[in-house]
């Protein structure tokens, strides 16, 4: 019987395991991989360049964004520890190397997945539920297709969230780890983490968890000083089309952009506060965690729906902050946020263009905090206490 609730998620995952797009992100991390296991730089533009000459037909997307090697769309702007992270799958051929890491960034993902419902309390028939919805919605499986390690970074957004719970450090410091591999989808996390910690007087933690973040960083200059470099030119990405707020208010009002953009930020923001002040003390830090990184795909200059996968967790708190009302209500919540949250990302992904988003997709943020933001209302008008900011 505990196999059961886990059937759902493995039958929606048996058919994604087998999807794999002809032109996609696999094929970049094997290749960064590859370069730094042979002693190359990823920040080189010339080896990038020479990749379809090489590798033909199995260089996918990167021989066309690499066209021109200078151009933003061939520019490498992952921080040095990515390419360590693909480096051993870089010591295979490319047909071998990709399997293994087509399984690795699987195995990650459903992992993940199924921490999530430890992370945050769900009942089991919940949990099913989340888990499902996790998988089978686009981000998660626009994600497996593509070759995209954002089911590693939900794993790590969860080691986040019980290394605040439980007080532990370690945890608090590998997730903060794996979170670096794309700093900028966590922009409003981090402020919001380092407060928490000072207003807890967590030093061991904090302390850890800067150690180990800047001995990476410190060994990432030695052995490859060229990604600062390639730091400072990564805001050429920003000119991609992608669904951010910054191109929703381009977009949508050219006239207006940077109020509409202010409009969006400011009422986000309220949102993330008021759910992290309206959390129940057994949410408390789950929802710091969600909101904030929530906030944070609000505010990012640069994210595709693919990564709206870190979204799942502020769902997962939603549904359980109104669970104790009973069966009825646990069902609306599960179809509204689960139910909701699987449709308007499959809708998003199926309008398309792939790769080039449209900028509309990036409200689906500010509507996961204003349903988390109902979600805790709801929990606070049935007579739930409320909790105070930064507890100790």
């Amino acid at each position: 019987m505990r196999v059961l609730p886990y059937v759902p998620m493995a039958a929606a995952l048996a058919v994604i395991a087998q999807l794999r797009s002809p032109a996609n992100d696999y094929f970049q991390f094997w290749y960064a991989g590859h370069l730094v296991a042979t002693g190359r730089s990823p920040y080189d533009p010339a080896a990038w360049g020479v990749a379809s000459q090489v590798y033909g037909d199995k260089a996918g997307i990167v021989a066309l964004s690499c066209a021109l090697p200078d151009s933003p769309a061939c520019l490498w702007a992952y921080p040095p520890w990515v390419g360590w992270l693909f480096a051993p799958f870089g010591f295979l051929d490319p047909d071998h190397g990709i399997a293994l890491q087509a399984a690795f960034l699987l195995v990650v993902g459903i992992a993940g997945v199924v921490l999530l419902a430890h992370a945050v309390p769900l009942s089991p028939a919940a949990a099913m539920v989340v888990r499902f919805v996790a998988v089978a919605a686009a981000p998660f499986v626009w994600a497996s297709f593509l070759g995209q390690f954002d089911g590693l970074l939900l794993l790590g957004a969860l080691l986040v969230m019980l290394g605040l719970r439980d007080r532990r450090a370690i945890p608090l410091a590998a997730g903060a780890l794996v979170l670096s591999l794309k700093p900028n989808l966590f922009i409003a996390l981090v402020p919001l983490t380092v407060a928490l910690l000072v207003a807890r007087r967590s030093w061991r933690s904090f302390a850890v968890t800067i150690v180990t973040l800047s001995a990476v960083a410190a060994a990432a200059i030695v052995l490859d000083p060229a990604w600062l470099g390639s730091l400072a030119r990564a805001t050429t990405k920003v000119a991609l089309t992608a669904p951010t707020t910054w191109s929703l208010g381009q977009s949508a009002t050219p006239g207006v952009a940077p109020l509409t953009i202010a409009l969006v930020l400011l009422l986000s923001a309220a949102a993330a506060w008021s759910s992290i002040r309206g959390a129940p003390p057994r949410l408390w830090d789950a929802t710091v965690v969600a909101s904030g990184i929530a906030l944070s795909l609000v505010v990012t200059p640069y994210a595709h729906l693919y990564d709206y996968l870190l979204l799942v967790p502020a769902i997962a708190v939603a549904i359980a902050a109104v669970e104790h009302h009973g069966s009825a209500a646990r069902s609306l919540a599960l179809l509204a946020y689960g139910g909701g949250f699987f449709v308007l990302t499959w809708i998003a992904f199926l309008v398309g263009p792939h790769g080039d988003e449209s900028p509309v997709n990036a409200l689906i943020p500010p509507a996961v905090l204003a349903g988390l933001v109902l979600a805790l209302r709801r929990r606070a008008g049935a007579g739930g206490a409320r909790s105070q900011p930064l507890p100790r």
